[in-house]
């Protein structure tokens, strides 16, 4: 019964009169219930609003505490809650079990320590006191696994309370991979930048530098003990040369590099397959032939290929890593050899282009000299000449030298190093019977040792030794198939090779100086024949000339007895080319054509009158040659004038003679008394 139905009940059954008297009271308390009802509706729904909240949290208390569980399982760092009193685990999540390869209770009540050997709980505490007023920083250690191996982790350690305990919780990640990444930046970082410098080096660096700062590089970044970097050969079966790294250099500081060493084993194997070949459990290998017996024995080993054009190029390798080579090492190991291997193809492309450009300069220079070589002063241009092919070849000596009909060298021009004798002594031809041969039938003599020399050659071997020589090369001087002479180059202090390419570039410059052999031999031929010539000419009574047309007209040479001829000196002729023209005379100008030309009428000599220095006319008789260039065009007239004045005088005088004789009335007659005169006919005409 609500609180209307009351105040309708007290209505109904009350008299007036009561109504009138009780109302008030009646009506105020009715107030009173109403809001007593008010207020008890009021807490009644408050009530019912604080249990469906109390519903609804412990609703999501359970959600909550299973999507902690789910996270906490699902995570994927490894957690361990450690009871920092007893020291030991009572809390593990699953990536923590597999991490750690432990069941997981295994883990339950084990000591961390067996985890983590050094765990210390004061040094926990004051890392986590260090860290409670910023979020926790992760520390790097060392975990163990169940079976004993170890795996660098990262840890991030808290405080955590429940139910009035304090826990500690490490979260930890098992960082090998990072660590490695890490390591395998850091490797190429230093990769890099050690080429950079290897690259920009590669100038001032032989090429045997070049690689052994290669190998040095390859064995440190892979922990190794020792390496060596090889060149393969084109035959893919040979290695050409070598580099070791610092420790074989130490300690094989006295040994020559082997050269071409026979491609055996593993080496044999990496080229076949194309491909880094990793041994971790060898416990020794079998030296190909050449290396030292001494040599240190193979625990682990590494070797990779270099390809150039399908080509294997360069095999490298490392030894005698601490632990196991890994796919990163071998990575590492033919990163660096290919980039060895460029920075070689550049620097040799380099070398040639300089090389090239250093011989079109040498090869300019010496063509230009060798054509102006006289026979007068060729040891002094000829040695000029062997100083720079002798620095441009980096020997110690060069020489030209001519060999004579009895097999003897006559050195004509010679250079060497300072410090090296220049004076070399020759023994006969005859005691070098194989280089003797060798250089007849035009080919090249060479040893980079004498010891190269074969067997058959011992006894000159043993000369080539006495007189010094490291290394030699000798070229023959050709003239068609006749051997003249021979361009030499030698060694005296060290060894060394003589590359074909080298070899190829002295070819052309004894070509070169076989083509000025026998243009100074033809020269001093030519000027004997000259000398001969001009005894002649200088003494004979005609005079000998040439005049030469092309470029410009002039007077090549004309004898001295042009003087008794004309009266004028020849240097007159030389100085002045139109006195020709004014020594003819005016009568015969029409000739003048004739004599610039070479031209003469039906081939005979040409007979005309000049006009000497004196004034006084005189007669010669000119016979003329004509002299053609290559093209065929004119380009000068020799000739030889003879003075027939006193011929033509006589002659004159002799057909004035006859004129006077044919014109006389007396009978003029010339008798010979020898037999067959008619003497009776005489007789009867004129004795009787």
């Amino acid at each position: 019964m609500d609180a209307k139905e009351i105040r309708a009940r007290i209505i109904g059954l009350a008299e007036p009169s009561l109504i009138k008297s009780y109302f008030p009271q009646l009506q105020a308390r009715i107030q009173e219930l109403e809001q007593s009802q008010a207020r008890l509706e009021e807490k009644t729904a408050a009530l019912l609003n604080i249990l469906e909240d109390l519903q609804e949290t412990s609703d999501g208390l359970r959600k909550s505490e299973e999507k902690f569980r789910i996270l906490f399982e699902r995570i994927s760092e490894g957690i361990l809650v450690v009871n920092p009193r007893s020291g030991k685990i009572s809390l593990a999540n699953e990536m923590a079990c597999r991490l750690l390869e432990y069941e997981y209770d295994e883990l339950m009540g084990l000591p961390l320590q067996r985890v983590w050997p050094t765990w210390d709980l004061d040094a926990i505490q004051r890392l986590v006191e260090s860290t409670s007023s910023k979020p926790p920083a992760g520390v790097i250690h060392r975990f163990i696994k169940r079976g004993g191996r170890e795996i660098p982790v990262e840890i991030q350690i808290a405080q955590v309370e429940a139910h009035d305990q304090v826990s500690l919780m490490l979260v930890f990640d098992d960082i090998s991979e990072r660590l490695e990444a890490e390591a395998i930046i850091l490797t190429n970082s230093e990769r890099l930048r050690q080429m950079l410098e290897i690259s920009q080096r590669a100038a001032e660096l032989s090429e045997q530098e070049i690689m052994e700062r290669g190998i040095d590089l390859a064995t440190r970044l892979t922990n190794s003990e020792m390496g060596y970097f090889h060149l393969i050969g084109a035959d893919q079966r040979t290695i050409v040369d070598m580099a070791w790294s610092q420790s074989l250099r130490l300690n094989f500081a006295d040994r020559r590099h082997p050269e071409q060493i026979p491609l055996k084993g593993v080496w044999n194997e990496c080229i076949r397959l194309k491909t880094p070949i990793i041994q971790n459990d060898m416990q020794a290998v079998e030296m190909p032939p050449g290396f030292p017996q001494d040599h240190p024995l193979l625990t682990r080993h590494l070797c990779a290929p270099v390809f150039d054009g399908g080509r294997v190029t360069v095999i490298v390798g490392v030894s005698n890593k601490s632990n196991e080579y890994s796919l990163n090492d071998a990575l590492q190991l033919q990163l660096i050899a290919d980039d060895i291997w460029k920075i070689i193809q550049r620097r040799r492309e380099e070398q040639r282009r300089e090389e090239e450009l250093r011989w079109q300069q040498l090869w300019s220079s010496l063509a230009a000299g060798a054509n102006l070589i006289s026979a007068e002063d060729y040891e002094d241009q000829l040695s000029a000449a062997m100083q720079q092919l002798g620095e441009y070849a980096d020997v110690d000596r060069a020489l030209i030298a001519q060999v004579s009909p009895e097999l003897q060298l006559r050195v004509l021009g010679s250079w060497a190093r300072d410090g090296v004798s220049p004076k070399l002594r020759f023994v006969s031809l005859e005691r070098t019977p194989l280089t003797l041969e060798t250089l007849k039938r035009g080919e090249v003599f060479q040893f980079s040792n004498p010891m190269d020399l074969p067997r058959s050659a011992s006894s000159e071997r043993r000369v080539y030794q006495s007189l010094g020589f490291r290394s030699l090369l000798i070229l023959p001087l050709m003239a068609g198939i006749h051997w003249v002479g021979e361009l030499s180059f030698s060694m005296a202090g060290t060894e060394r090779k003589w590359p074909s390419e080298l070899i190829q570039r002295l070819k052309l410059a004894s070509e070169l100086f076989a083509q000025t052999l026998t243009r100074l031999d033809a020269e001093v031929r030519l000027r004997a024949s000259e000398e001969r010539f001009r005894r002649l000419a200088e003494n004979a009574a005609d005079a000998i000339f040439s005049i030469r047309l092309t470029p410009r007209r002039m007077v090549d040479y004309i004898s001295p007895a042009v003087r008794q001829i004309t009266g004028y000196d020849p240097g007159e002729f030389y100085q002045d080319i139109y006195l020709i023209k004014r020594l003819i005379h005016p009568d015969d100008h029409n000739l003048i054509p004739v004599i610039e030309q070479g031209v003469l009428p039906s081939g005979s000599p040409v007979i005309l009158r000049i006009v000497r220095k004196d004034g006084k006319d005189g007669w010669i008789e000119l016979r003329l040659t004509q002299v053609f260039s290559s093209r065929g065009e004119l380009e000068a007239v020799e000739g030889i004038a003879r003075d027939i004045t006193s011929r033509r005088e006589s002659e004159e005088a002799l057909r004035q003679a006859n004129r006077v004789v044919e014109n006389s009335p007396v009978m003029i007659f010339r008798w010979g008394a020898g037999s067959g005169w008619p003497e009776d006919w005489f007789r009867r005409m004129f004795l009787s």
